[in-house]
């Protein structure tokens, strides 16, 4: 059986709060229907490809001219196929603060590295885990495929997958010729954004719990202080949500609590 992820990233640019690589698993034959269904929301609605920040945040054009109502009723449409045909979401997320207190113990060059590293060894996990031992391909969007770095992670990863035994190739494409490569730009925007209602106090937004109704498993990376202000490798862990756990009050409490230690200069 052919296993398809989707993997996409928000928040690269420095002074974005945090960075967030997310994905989700499809079975091909579930993924293939997927697309098409996708697709033909799309062309009711008359857009090209979805790009969720465009739509639901600040609604540029072609979003611009369907109006409030209908960006959102689009995005349901696209939450729905998600719920109904995708396996699971992934989502990996820190601050540029957290992620630079492990950058030389990791050697990355970037948090693109570090971040793609983390997911799709997660996806990998997840599918070993199975009853059965499926082929992963894995696509991701575009942009990181020339870089050197990120092609020596990925190469390791597959070399590592085989000899465990598993089958893992990978591409890069781009929205609008993987249409599913946009519900992976839908979760890391939304996992982005959830992060900045923590930190301003307001609930989970209505949408993107919808979106965790299938199993969803979101990492955020985080660390503590030093008397002096330096961040503590050693005190660096993973705080995990699973599903809808990420809207209850005291997840989000963390949650801010983590972004706000990580945006301190």
């Amino acid at each position: 059986m052919l296993i398809e992820a989707y993997v996409d990233e928000t928040g690269i640019n420095k002074d974005d709060i945090a960075f967030c690589v997310a994905g989700y698993m499809v079975r091909a034959n579930a993924g293939e229907s997927m697309a098409t269904a996708w697709q033909d929301v799309l062309d009711r609605y008359g857009i090209d490809y979805f790009r969720t920040s465009e739509c639901l945040g600040g609604r540029v054009e072609p979003y611009g001219s369907l109006g409030k109502a209908r960006c959102t009723a689009l995005a349901t449409e696209l939450i729905n196929l998600i719920r109904y045909n995708c396996m699971f979401g992934f989502a990996f997320c820190f601050s540029q603060r957290n992620y630079r207190i492990i950058e030389n113990a990791k050697g990355k060059e970037y948090p693109y590295s570090f971040a793609i590293e983390c997911i799709l060894s997660a996806f990998l996990a997840e599918i070993s885990n199975l009853s059965f031992r499926p082929k992963l391909e894995v696509f991701i969007e575009s942009g990181q495929e020339k870089n050197t770095d990120v092609r020596r992670l990925l190469k390791e990863l597959a070399l590592d997958a085989r000899n465990k035994g598993q089958e893992f190739s990978y591409s890069f494409e781009r929205k609008g010729e993987r249409h599913l490569l946009e519900a992976a730009d839908m979760l890391a925007w939304h996992c982005q954004k959830h992060i900045k209602r923590c930190i301003a106090g307001l609930p989970i937004r209505k949408d993107f719990a919808a979106l965790l109704d299938i199993n969803h498993r979101v990492f955020q990376l985080c660390n503590t202080l030093d008397p002096d202000g330096q961040p503590n490798l050693q005190s660096t862990r993973l705080y995990v949500t699973d599903g809808k756990a990420i809207g209850d009050k005291e997840a989000m409490d963390e949650i801010a609590q983590i972004y706000q230690l990580g945006s301190r200069r």
